[in-house]
Parts: structure tokens; sequence; C-alpha cells
């Protein structure tokens, strides 16, 4: 299933996320061509793009990434510090849903879309971070972690 229609994310969010993604093992959800995953490289200690489109899976392999050509929901997301996700609000849904039930812990950034929980109500997220500019984005963070047990 294809959640979103493809928009390439802006190349100012490269900047923007720096801080989240320096030396972690990050996987761009919906790579794309893999524009953005291509910058993250130059921060994160190594970038995974995931694309389910296998001509754009097959540009992202061509650009020197490591790729896996599959839907996000089928990946298993257990090795990634950082989930980098530019979806609509069915594909953050899904998202939100698999992470707690995998109870996946690192840090996700949402592009715009804030996840949402089961009942489709937006999660809270742990921090915004907003740029005004042409375009305007929004970036939602939110920080998984396992749940201690007792």
């Amino acid at each position: 299933m294809i959640y979103a229609p493809y928009v390439p994310s802006d190349r100012k969010i490269n900047w923007l996320i720096e801080p989240y993604i320096e030396n972690k093992i990050v996987y761009d959800l919906g790579a794309g061509e893999g524009i953005l995953a291509c910058n993250m490289v130059n921060t994160a200690k190594s970038v995974v793009a995931v694309e389910i489109d296998k001509d754009k899976a097959s540009i992202c392999r061509s650009k020197g990434l490591e790729t896996i050509t599959a839907n996000f929901m089928s990946v298993d997301l257990t090795p990634a510090d950082v989930l980098y996700v530019y979806q609509g609000y069915i594909g953050a849904n899904h998202l939100a849903n698999k992470l707690q039930i995998e109870e996946w812990k690192g840090t996700v950034i949402c592009n715009s879309y804030p996840l949402a929980d089961i009942l489709k109500k937006p999660k809270e997220y742990s921090e915004m971070i907003s740029y005004k500019g042409t375009p305007n984005i929004n970036l939602f963070i939110y920080h998984y972690k396992r749940k201690k047990i007792k």
C-alpha cells in the first residue's frame, strides 16, 4: 500500500534534523529518490532508504544508498535509532500502531503530519520544530522509550 503521493522533502530539513541524527542509524521511510537520505549520510552513522516503489528504490541504490525495497510496514525497524517519515495521516497512523505493537524504541521525526494513535487521534509529540519560510516546515519529534519491566 502506498500511503502518500511522492513529494520530495525540502533540503532545509537536513539542517533542522542534524542534532537528532548525528552518529545515529537512520531509516528514511518512503525515501523516494533518496534526495534527503543522501544529505543525511553526511551526519548520520548510517542511512537506510526504505522505498516501496521499485524505480525510486533503484535510484536510491544508484546513489550508493543502502536501500530496502518494501512497504515500511513489513520492514524490521529495530536496527534504527531514528526514523524519518514524510507520510500522510494514514501512513503516520499505521506507523504509530506498528511502533506500539513492536515496542520500538528511538526517535521518530515526522514531516508535516503528526503520528496518530489507534483511534486516529494525534499522539502527543515530544518536540515540534517549525521553519517559517518557503516552504513552511513543521517537524514532529517523538521519543519512544522501552517500558520498564517490573
